[in-house]
């Protein structure tokens, strides 16, 4: 359950020295942008941050797109929604 993962997550919460960060739809790992999936980072991250979290991130999040402009402004999308979840997360600690 949701619920048990979260659980689980606060358990090994102050082990974490690297975070492999991606999202996907609960159904495949198609690594993508943080925030397009179903990944509950709202609800992660902030225990992360309290638990003095000082690690690494490290984007694990698959650009393929059609041309190399698009791999672009996806890169930057990346970026972007990665600002603004550890932003939020940071507002709720």
């Amino acid at each position: 359950s949701e619920r048990g993962h979260i659980e689980d997550f606060k358990m090994i919460v102050d082990k974490i020295k690297i975070l492999h960060v991606d999202d996907n739809h609960a159904c495949e790992d198609r690594h993508l942008c943080p925030g397009i999936g179903t990944a509950k980072f709202g609800e992660l991250l902030p225990i992360l941050f309290k638990s003095g979290f000082d690690g690494f991130f490290n984007m694990e999040c698959g650009v393929h797109c059609a041309s190399e402009e698009l791999d672009l402004l996806y890169y930057d999308l990346i970026v972007k929604c990665s600002r603004v979840l550890i932003r939020d997360a940071m507002a709720k600690i």
